[in-house]
């Protein structure tokens, strides 16, 4: 678990976690690169991305604390990340997250289910090109 956001603007906590989803997948994939002789198939991840409020506080010895949240919000991230998998995809982010994020997306928007909850969610489903486009458009329009 990642947190972001939890000093300044919702807007740049949204757009930190989207930037860092990238930088992962890119670097998973130049991972896959160096590994393809050894692995049978691509090593793989999931993602899920959610905005929303959390309980934050620190816990733990005082010499080696960690910071920890816990909540709604958190739950759902969660839940969105093993809908990756069922979407066949290695990121998810609610509309809520995109909203926050203030990127302007025409992007297919689907209506999930996840467990625990009574709504459905609306997600959009990313494969590491269209985020980077996004992301790419984003910072051509100095969002």
């Amino acid at each position: 678990m990642a947190l972001f956001g939890l000093e300044g603007s919702p807007d740049h906590g949204a757009r930190a976690a989207l930037n860092w989803a990238l930088s992962m997948l890119e670097k998973l994939g130049n991972l896959n690169k160096q590994l393809a002789y050894e692995l049978s198939e691509p090593l793989a991840m999931g993602i899920g991305i959610h905005t929303g409020d959390a309980i934050v506080g620190r816990m733990g010895p005082p010499k080696t604390p960690i910071i920890s949240a816990v909540g709604d919000s958190v739950n759902t991230a969660a839940r969105l990340e093993t809908s990756s998998k069922e979407l066949h995809v290695p990121l998810v982010v609610s509309l809520d997250t995109l909203r926050s994020s203030a990127l302007e997306a025409s992007l297919p928007l689907q209506e999930i289910a996840l467990r625990g909850r009574t709504d459905r969610l609306n997600v959009v489903a990313f494969d590491e090109a269209t985020l980077r486009q996004l992301l790419h458009d984003a910072f051509a329009a100095n969002v």
